[in-house]
């Protein structure tokens, strides 16, 4: 779980990264943190039920200005372009994983 010294707000994702570990697809999301220019964050997630990331030439690459993230029936959902409009998981909520566990990293 990210520690409250963390920030990943105004960061920028570097590298998505999709795997099968064990049979088991795997996501690494590596993160250009904006307070720590000597050290990146690697998120990975893991045991994963579900992904959508969507890419248009006409946005920057994954900057972050805004994420939720929630525990729903046991899984960690995580969503790097949420509907500003609901705290909760939203239908709109777009850059969505998930799955049932999360590490996260410096690297």
């Amino acid at each position: 779980m990210l520690k409250s010294e963390i920030h990943i707000i105004s960061a920028k994702i570097t590298s998505i990264q999709t795997y099968l570990l064990n049979d088991h697809l795997t996501i690494d999301i590596d993160i250009e943190l904006l307070y720590d220019k000597e050290r990146n964050l690697k998120l990975r997630f893991t045991d994963i039920k579900e992904y959508a990331f969507n890419y248009t030439i006409n946005h920057y690459f994954y900057y972050i200005e805004d994420y939720k993230l929630l525990l729903k029936d046991d899984l960690f959902y995580i969503s790097f372009d949420p509907d500003q409009s609901s705290v909760n998981y939203s239908e709109i909520d777009n850059d969505i994983i998930l799955c049932g566990s999360i590490e996260g990293f410096y690297i």
